[in-house]
């Protein structure tokens, strides 16, 4: 199964700034997961249980690409015109 991906773009800061939004969504339901499998005890990865870990590592991982999303640089007026964008 493929999936067109061409309607997904991050050309400008607006688009960026909503892609980072909904991606902190996901993190906080994971970090939310996390708690409420468990939530008695103090949470820490000694104690996690199989699912609390998988939503800690799903958060985590979502955290890492947006900080790749904030660190590329958008495409110059003139990149983006010249790549015919």
């Amino acid at each position: 199964m493929t999936v067109d991906l061409s309607f997904l773009t991050v050309n400008t800061d607006e688009e960026r700034i909503k892609w980072i939004d909904l991606l902190y969504s996901v993190v906080n339901f994971h970090k939310a997961m996390v708690l409420e499998l468990q939530p008695d005890i103090l949470v820490s990865d000694e104690t996690m249980s199989q699912d609390q870990l998988y939503h800690n590592a799903a958060a985590n991982a979502i955290r890492e690409c947006i900080l790749v999303i904030e660190a590329i640089p958008l495409p110059t007026e003139e990149e983006y015109i010249k790549n015919g964008d």
